[in-house]
């Protein structure tokens, strides 16, 4: 009784952490990605980009024109993106003998099963990445003109 309790609580506990390690990994870092995106996309960002506290400028730009949310766009395909990702390598590794986790008293054949598996799982998800990442940097050209000329 006390180790199916204690059971339960480790998978829960697993389950949160779990849980709060995706929160952080898209929630919070989103807009940092969404920055560097923006900013590597922008032919003349490097010319205003010199050293890191120039960023506060490109973050007031971007929230000027485009608004609060801008930092956040994109979000939503991102969940869906990983959803397809854990979606798809979950369906191929019960359907075939790939590994999805390798124990550690692994062999090359695990490893190289276990790559595989990963290989497949993006040749899947390719396609969602790129309309994912295309979402994330898309911007008007009116923002394009404003950012590329606001620090002149």
């Amino acid at each position: 009784m006390v180790i199916c309790l204690l059971e339960q609580i480790n998978r829960f506990a697993g389950f949160g952490i779990g849980l709060a390690s995706l929160f952080t990994e898209n929630v919070l870092a989103h807009p940092c990605i969404v920055l560097r995106r923006q900013c590597q996309v922008n032919y003349h960002a490097k010319n205003y980009h010199l050293t890191p506290f120039t960023i506060i400028n490109i973050m007031y730009s971007i929230n000027k024109t485009q608004g609060p949310r801008a930092l956040w766009k994109g979000m939503g395909s991102t969940f869906i993106v990983q959803g397809i990702a854990l979606g798809a390598e979950g369906i191929i590794s019960e359907f075939t003998p790939l590994p999805r986790e390798i124990s550690y008293k692994w062999n090359p054949r695990q490893i190289g099963g276990h790559l595989t598996l990963k290989a497949l799982t993006c040749i899947i998800a390719m396609p969602f990445y790129s309309a994912s990442l295309i979402e994330t940097v898309q911007v008007s050209f009116d923002f394009m003109y404003i950012f590329a000329y606001s620090f002149v």
